[in-house]
């Protein structure tokens, strides 16, 4: 450092070097501030990262089990079940029923409710939701 005396060299290294240590003990919270964020981040988590974990888990709070929708329609029998009936059962169109009544006519009559999942596009999630609607009978 050119033109600074041996006492302004001192001090001006000092004052960098405070400066410096500030910055890092602002930044690593040295003096026992850790919040949860801090510690997530430490465990290599960013903030986007928390931030859609808490969405996620709020979402997973507010979420219920939703009921049936439309509460008039009566059971359908699974093994005699036309088209339009299929199509009354919430999460069913015309593709997936003409797809159940295929496998029906191909395989024959189920032989429980839970036999639905068979039929490709049916699986455990979209059947508890249809269960209320359905009954069996051969």
């Amino acid at each position: 450092m050119i033109g600074f005396k041996k006492p302004e060299l001192i001090i001006n290294s000092l004052l960098v070097l405070s400066i410096i240590l500030g910055v890092l003990a602002d930044q690593y919270h040295w003096f026992g501030r850790h919040t949860h964020q801090e510690k997530s981040i430490e465990q290599g988590l960013t903030d986007f990262e928390i931030t859609i974990a808490r969405e996620k888990q709020e979402k997973r709070k507010r979420r219920i089990v939703a009921a049936p929708k439309d509460t008039s329609i009566h059971p359908i029998n699974i093994n005699t079940a036309d088209k339009e009936a299929w199509m009354q059962v919430p999460r069913i169109g015309p593709v997936l029923a003409q797809r159940i009544i295929d496998y029906r006519e191909k395989h024959g009559p189920f032989r429980s409710i839970e036999h639905l999942q068979s039929v490709k596009g049916i699986g455990a999630k979209t059947l508890a939701k249809m269960r209320p609607y359905l009954v069996i009978s051969q």
